[in-house]
């Protein structure tokens, strides 16, 4: 997955390499990643990777107070089926779960439909 985002995101490396690396990595089969193609900024990565790691995962992943919705594409190779329960896990029932049929990471575009019908049920079931 890690070579496929280094690929993906490389404005320099060709198109062809590029889609396949979008496929692979952020869309289900069938889903067009051409919408990806563009707005990535490399020069950035390092500060992205470094922003990733501080502060360390246990000072933050286990504090919430407020009520999450875990939106995940079904195919997400990032978030792979066997993780689906991992925030509730640590948060308990503050989190709600929704996969989305034929979507990977790249959800939005993939299917804006359903997330967005998946969003508003979520707000739908908060207390008032």
């Amino acid at each position: 997955m890690s070579e496929a985002l280094q690929i993906a995101s490389n404005p320099d490396k060709p198109e062809t390499d590029r889609l396949a690396g979008l496929q692979l990595a952020f869309f289900a089969p069938g889903n067009d990643p051409r919408s990806w193609l563009h707005g990535w900024h490399p020069q950035w990565r390092a500060a992205y990777r470094a922003a990733g790691v501080k502060p360390a995962k246990d000072l933050w992943w286990p504090v919430s107070n407020a009520p999450i919705l875990d939106l995940q594409g079904k195919l997400d190779p990032w978030r792979p089926a066997s993780s689906r329960d991992e925030l509730q896990a640590v948060l308990g029932s503050r989190v709600s779960i929704e996969v989305i049929p034929n979507a990977s990471h790249a959800m939005a575009p993939e299917q804006p439909d359903a997330v967005v019908r998946a969003i508003v049920r979520w707000t739908h079931s908060l207390p008032r």
